[in-house]
């Protein structure tokens, strides 16, 4: 995969990981973490919903894209 067609994916991934899968009130509860807590926490929280997406998008064949 060249680099344009990588980010293009990539960009397309986190839309579908912030529309779909954290939908609207995902993100809110996100900001409000990020407010209240540090920038540690908040990548960990954000690395362990990446990781749950993408062993979803996995296991069902891209059910989310």
């Amino acid at each position: 995969m060249n680099r344009l067609t990588r980010e293009t994916f990539d960009r397309k991934l986190f839309h579908t990981f912030s529309n779909k899968y954290l939908k609207h009130d995902g993100v809110l509860v996100l900001r409000l973490v990020a407010i209240n807590t540090n920038d540690v926490i908040m990548g960990e929280i954000m690395v362990a919903l990446w990781d749950s997406f993408k062993r979803a998008q996995d296991a069902d064949g891209g059910i989310f894209v």
